[in-house]
């Protein structure tokens, strides 16, 4: 899943569908995240790689995940310079239109 590929945006549909409508599946993707994907869609994410799914609580119109901090120097933090150096892709899954 660490790539951003069609078949990356396929999977993480299906895995986001399937939370949708099971509550018990939901419950995994909150604890071990990793292993409720392996065991639900074969899928392996390596280690290296790190997501978290949250639940939006009740009254929440919406999530907004801040930008990573940036240094006041200016120069690129050690995620920045992972990512240019073609390190973790990032999914950004939102279904709100506003």
């Amino acid at each position: 899943m660490p790539a951003s590929g069609p078949a990356d945006r396929k999977s993480l549909d299906a895995i986001l569908e399937r939370a949708a409508a099971d509550p018990a599946f939901r419950q995994e993707l909150l604890g071990d995240w990793r292993g409720a994907i392996q065991r639900s869609f074969n899928i392996i994410i390596p280690t290296s790689f790190t997501m978290r799914f949250i639940e939006r609580a009740p009254g929440v119109d919406a999530l907004i995940v801040l930008p990573d901090l940036q240094a006041a120097d200016g120069e690129l933090s050690a995620h920045e310079l992972e990512n240019v150096a073609g390190g973790g892709g990032e999914f950004v899954a939102d279904s709100t239109r506003w």
